[in-house]
């Protein structure tokens, strides 16, 4: 091995290495309320169960299995993330080859690492039990296969077939990138057909086996398009490209990409066929949120390694000058990619257990389900003893909405999550990471007035009887179950005890149950109207 060879395989390992130290970060956080999902329901199905049941977005299905094994390794929860920490690391090295055959130039395939390995959504979604790691992981499998068929068609084809088969099996819309990066290089290698006939059969069998299995689940994929947002108008599609471009490109890539598209057009095609192709997709599919397009930034960040490679290359004399001012600045400008902080739900609990016993926290519907996992059974009686009866002389209530918005989040009697503004003015509040604002309570003894917004309790009582009161305070007005997560139930001496947290707007008072709801089981319950933070009485 020469010198050069050497030092580019040193930086490989280097690079590597670097994308694992970012990686490791957050790797022991509290679990995330797609990764409990996940884990508390697959890791115990069946193989059959994984790999049928799709119509809902949590089950990734590779991802699913990966849970499931990994999860009676006996270790902490956060295990589950190993798999998806491993394809996240590899995925850099991979991205080299993929670069190396797109570009054949070893500093392009290093820059392009480069940008893999610190892709803020590359790394966040490493560090957490879902597919999107493992879906990069074999589209660049395939990709690397596609350019490796020619030198190695036993490496290549195996590379085409597995990275083919891993992406379909993860995540369903594996098969849009699939056939966007297949046609892109069936055109790229248009005129050199004979020499690379095994990555075409490969290449067809990928496609075949791809076809089959979206026909045979057709259903299922159908009844998980609903889960996203259709694109009606030029508007909804320039909201669709500003928000997956925002959220997931920093402006290091996005600076190198369009570098690559103004030095390189001609090489730096694919891209822009990768971006037309995903939102044509989009419009007629129906998109996703910006997580689902991580494969279209990390093709972006291998387009921006070459870029600053053709960069570098108009000025050779101070090249390695520029290299190492653009890296740190590079480095600081994907930080501030970081910026926005991520809940640690272990911090948000212990915070809430100094706060006085008189402020009732509540937090959007599903975020109360990693509050309440992560620190069970601490965070169930903590609950309770923020609905419990305060002493004689004791400060006034308040309420906490964790929202950026002021809105109270819950959910429906259907389990949807919905808003409900709040007109009140409210004191803004650091939480964390989340924001918050404070109100105050003000207890009532009879119905609330038409449109005014309420807080409600309903401390523990056998089920039957929670229930009811349940259903009396949600007849004739909009309320939301609110907690929903940390109002678990509990068993006592064989009998099953249910306590509520519920919020809404009231409704008209000869519509609803108020009377009943508050003198059928005295002390049971308690209402309050929500007002300015110091107004209530």
């Amino acid at each position: 091995m020469n010198r050069r060879k050497k030092r580019f395989c040193l930086l490989i390992l280097g690079l590597t290495g670097l994308a694992a130290l970012f990686r490791l970060f957050r790797l022991d956080a509290a679990l995330e309320y797609d990764e409990i999902w996940t884990l508390e329901n697959y890791a115990s199905a069946s193989l059959k169960v994984i790999f049928t049941e799709l119509a809902l977005p949590n089950n990734h299905p590779l991802n699913s299995l990966a849970v499931k094994l990994t999860a009676f390794s006996g270790g902490a929860p956060q295990w589950i993330r190993l798999v998806p920490f491993l394809a996240g690391v590899l995925a850099v090295p991979l991205a080299g080859a993929a670069a190396f055959g797109l570009w054949k130039r070893r500093s392009a395939a290093l820059w392009s690492m480069f940008f893999v390995a610190v892709l803020p959504q590359a790394v966040l979604y490493s560090q957490q039990a879902r597919g999107y790691s493992l879906q990069l992981f074999f589209l660049l499998v395939f990709t690397a296969g596609l350019f490796a068929a020619r030198r190695r068609p036993v490496a290549g084809c195996a590379g085409i077939l597995l990275g083919a088969a891993g992406a379909m099996l993860t995540l369903p819309t594996s098969a849009f990138y699939l056939a966007a990066i297949g046609s892109a290089g069936l055109y790229r290698c248009r005129k050199d057909y004979r020499n690379r006939l095994p990555a075409a059969f490969s290449l067809a069998a990928a496609g075949a086996g791809s076809l089959i299995w979206v026909l045979v689940n057709l259903k299922s994929f159908e009844a998980n398009r609903s889960w996203g947002s259709p694109i009606d108008s030029f508007g909804d599609l320039f909201s669709f490209l500003i928000d997956t471009a925002g959220q997931n490109l920093p402006y290091p890539v996005l600076f190198g990409a369009l570098t690559a598209l103004l030095l390189g057009f001609r090489r730096s095609r694919p891209l822009l066929w990768l971006w037309g192709c995903l939102t044509v997709s989009a419009v007629a599919f129906n998109a996703g949120p910006p997580r689902t397009y991580l494969p279209l930034a990390a093709a972006t960040a291998l387009t921006a390694g070459y870029g600053i490679d053709l960069l570098l290359r108009r000025f050779p004399g101070g090249r390695k000058y520029l290299a190492a001012c653009f890296v740190p600045a590079a480095l600081a400008a994907l930080a501030a990619a970081y910026r926005q902080p991520y809940p640690d739900w272990y911090a948000i609990h212990r915070t809430i257990r100094e706060l006085p016993p008189e402020i009732t926290v509540v937090f959007p519907a599903n975020d109360s389900n990693p509050l309440a996992w992560n620190n069970a059974p601490e965070s169930y009686r903590e609950q309770l003893r923020r609905i419990a009866p305060l002493p004689p002389g004791h400060a006034e209530r308040k309420l906490l909405v964790v929202s950026r918005d002021g809105s109270m989040t819950g959910s429906t009697s259907s389990g949807a999550e919905t808003k409900i503004p709040l007109s009140v003015p409210g004191i803004p509040v650091e939480l964390d990471a989340m924001h918050g604002m404070l109100y105050g309570l003000e207890e009532l003894d009879g119905p609330p007035a038409t449109g005014t917004p309420f807080l409600a309790f309903i401390r523990p009582l056998p089920e039957p009887e929670a229930k009811k009161l349940l259903r009396i305070l949600s007849a004739g007005q909009e309320c939301l179950f609110l907690n929903f997560w940390l109002c678990t139930p509990v068993t006592e001496n064989d009998i099953l005890y249910r306590y509520y947290l519920a919020g809404g707007i009231a409704g008209e008072p000869e519509k609803t149950g108020w009377d009943a709801f508050l003198h059928e089981k005295p002390g049971a319950t308690a209402l309050y109207r929500i007002v300015p933070a110091g107004k209530s009485r």
